[in-house]
Formats: structure tokens, sequence, C-alpha cells
């Protein structure tokens, strides 16, 4: 089964461009969802046509998300058992959050 979502969030790290042992190219993002105590963290990557557009965002830049999402659980070198949401990219552009909606005209 698969969770379908939509969201924007603010990258926390520079993008990274990466290449898959099928040697193919893909983006890897950290993104922040939100702020304060509700804030979420979720790792994105975009393959595709995006993924090469997406490689030279910067940290800070803004993004709109549609993908797959799981929750993934790991144990850290530690030990200690860890947690995270992932989506897998299926529509993503970055946006400007500055940018003031255009108003219609009145007919």
């Amino acid at each position: 089964m698969s969770i379908i979502c939509a969201f924007v969030g603010i990258l926390s790290a520079d993008a990274v461009h990466r290449t898959g042992s099928n040697g193919k190219p893909w983006t890897s993002l950290n993104v922040r969802i939100g702020q304060g105590p509700t804030t979420q963290w979720c790792s994105v990557a975009v393959f595709g046509d995006d993924a090469a557009t997406f490689a030279s965002l910067k940290q800070g830049a803004a993004v709109f998300i549609e993908g797959r999402i799981e929750l993934r659980r790991w144990e850290n070198h530690g030990g200690h058992k860890m947690a995270g949401l992932s989506v897998v990219a299926s529509h993503c552009r970055a946006i400007d959050l500055k940018a003031k909606p255009k108003r219609e005209s009145a007919r």
C-alpha cells in the first residue's frame, strides 16, 4: 500500500546529486516541513528529469513535493532505534514563498 502526500517545505541542506547503482542520476533532499514544535523532517529522493533540475538547489530553498511517503526504521551506529519520513517524489518544483499571488482583474 502506498500513501500519497503533497507538501511545501524548506531545504535544510544543499541538494546532493547522486548516481544509483544502475547508473541513473537522482537527487537527495532534506526538507523541513513546518516550524516550531510541529516541525517534521523528511528525506526526499528525486528521480528522472527533475533530478538534474533539483541538484543545484541550496539550503533555504522552498520546494513543493508530491510523492509516496513511508516511515523508515533503522538502527544507528550506537544501537539506538531510529525512525524517519522518506518520500520518493513523483512531482516537484522549486517555489518562491515571498511571491505574491497574481490577482485576476475584475470583469
